[in-house]
């Protein structure tokens, strides 16, 4: 008996296709203007009032929270798709479009395929989450204008 093949959808696949070249392009422009900009802010911060660097913290913990707001769905929908996978033993699931003809499992091979998504899902969310704190700290550090240090004086009771 040959194995049982889902056939990809073309639309889905056009539409991943779009998607990520536009993910792609806005990456490219954040990373090549992420250093101009971090520098930027430091300079602004250091020469502005509290003020100035609270609403620039807030703005960042905007964007921080964004990102884990992403990473967050990400792993959600994966861990919702790995469970509906472990708990029916099929994979792909059914009612699931492919991007590519994709061998239909059953049993324990898409049962460990599920767990290995569920834990895939636990380990997103976490880095994502840890990412994120640390962000956190390096922004604020970045918002945070370079005091002088204050001399001591050496001797005196």
């Amino acid at each position: 008996m040959s194995p049982q093949i889902q056939k990809a959808d073309e639309r889905l696949r056009i539409r991943w296709l779009v998607g990520l070249t536009l993910v792609a392009a806005i990456g490219a422009v954040g990373i090549l203007r992420l250093d101009d900009y971090l520098s930027e802010l430091h300079t602004l911060v250091a020469a502005t009032q509290p003020a100035t660097a609270e609403k620039a913290r807030i703005a960042v913990r905007w964007v921080l929270a964004a990102i884990v707001g992403a990473g967050a769905l990400f792993s959600l929908y994966l861990g919702w798709t790995s469970w509906r996978i472990y708990s029916g033993e099929r994979y792909p699931p059914p009612g699931a479009r492919v991007l590519s003809d994709t061998k239909i499992l059953l049993g324990k091979a898409a049962r460990r395929r599920g767990l290995i998504g569920l834990l895939l899902a636990t380990l997103t969310l976490l880095l994502t989450l840890a990412v994120a704190a640390r962000a956190d700290r390096v922004f604020n550090r970045l918002l945070t204008p370079t005091l002088e240090p204050t001399p001591v004086e050496v001797g005196a009771s």
